[in-house]
């Protein structure tokens, strides 16, 4: 399926699908330093989501998967990876906010997923079972880390909540 018959321009089309290297450069860098694993987590989830049910995340991840494979695409330079991330947001608030939560969430999974393989031992999970929109993190996430989640969590429009004693309301 192509950018514009998901209703998107081709320019809105370029930003969405860097988001999963917005991540990498926002979670990843948050210790000034992307190393291989990093990398290599970010490769492997993004072809596992190219097979996705939700047509917007395997059509961004099929794209950015094929370009990464051989080699044609980088971490853009034209925005901070928080500016880009700030407009994902705002893309996907103009085309479904609703419908767009999908890509959301996977991309908040890129960047915990990002945080794991740094060994950073970090665990944020969606609380959607839980009735409401916040990512939660645990006690033993690195604090620039999570630091980086809940700014790229705030920049996709989902709820950050204030710290591991929210997770256990939220929760309860």
């Amino acid at each position: 399926m192509s950018h514009d018959a998901l209703g998107f321009s081709e320019s809105q089309w370029e930003v969405l699908k860097h988001g999963p290297l917005y991540m990498l450069a926002q979670v990843g860098g948050a210790d000034s330093y992307i190393d291989s694993a990093e990398w290599t987590a970010l490769l492997d989830l993004v072809s596992a989501s190219a097979a996705s049910d939700d047509q917007l995340i395997a059509t961004l991840m099929s794209e950015l998967g094929e370009q990464l494979h051989h080699g044609k695409t980088q971490i853009p330079n034209h925005h901070s990876p928080l500016e880009g991330l700030f407009e994902i947001g705002r893309i996907l608030d103009e085309w479904d906010a609703g419908a767009s939560l999908a890509y959301r969430v996977a991309l908040m999974e890129i960047g915990a997923t990002v945080g794991d393989a740094s060994g950073a031992q970090l665990t944020i999970r969606y609380a959607v079972h839980h009735g409401n929109d916040h990512w939660l993190p645990s006690p033993a996430t690195s604090p620039a880390e999570h630091r980086a989640l809940a700014a790229a969590a705030a920049a996709l429009g989902l709820a950050v909540p204030a710290g591991p004693a929210s997770e256990t309301r939220a929760a309860g």
